[in-house]
């Protein structure tokens, strides 16, 4: 007989991956909007989530390169793939653009939110697969990324 302890009722780690968002710059807003309303308010105060924030950025112009959508997903034990294809399910997203330059290439992080409660569990792991995503497919030889968190009062 097994006695209910902690470690027999932990859950077993999450399986996270990056999928491509489906969606065109010109539908991303609308994308972006359906997500946004699924993440914490105190994440979205901190990281200024409104689009119209974003939109007057100069790395949304696209003189400056295309972003890059990705949403942070559970995969499935039984294989690559993942599952999370709109708005209601992935929990994160990310953004980043290439920029080129005479001697090097970077990436760019633009943004970075989590959907859970337990946004702050998830962070290390979504940078680490971030970082693999990033030097795995781009090339760029650093990234640059500037992640502020304050805890702001109603």
């Amino acid at each position: 007989q097994v006695e209910d302890s902690p470690e027999v009722q932990q859950q077993p780690a999450r399986q996270l991956g990056w999928q491509p968002v489906r969606a065109t710059q010109a539908e991303m807003m609308s994308v972006f909007g359906e997500y946004i309303a699924r993440v914490p308010p105190e994440v979205q105060a901190t990281l200024n989530c409104r689009w119209e924030h974003w939109a007057a950025q100069p790395a949304f112009a696209l003189s400056t390169g295309v972003l890059q959508w990705f949403w942070l997903v559970d995969c499935a034990e039984d294989g690559p793939r993942c599952v999370g294809d709109s708005a209601q399910s992935p929990l994160g997203l990310v953004a980043f653009r290439l920029v080129r330059g005479l001697n090097l290439n970077y990436a760019e992080l633009v943004h970075l939110s989590l959907v859970m409660s337990e946004w702050r569990d998830l962070l290390a792991p979504a940078l680490t697969l971030l970082r693999q995503l990033v030097f795995g497919v781009l090339p760029v030889l650093m990234m640059r990324v500037d992640l502020w968190y304050v805890e702001v009062e109603g």
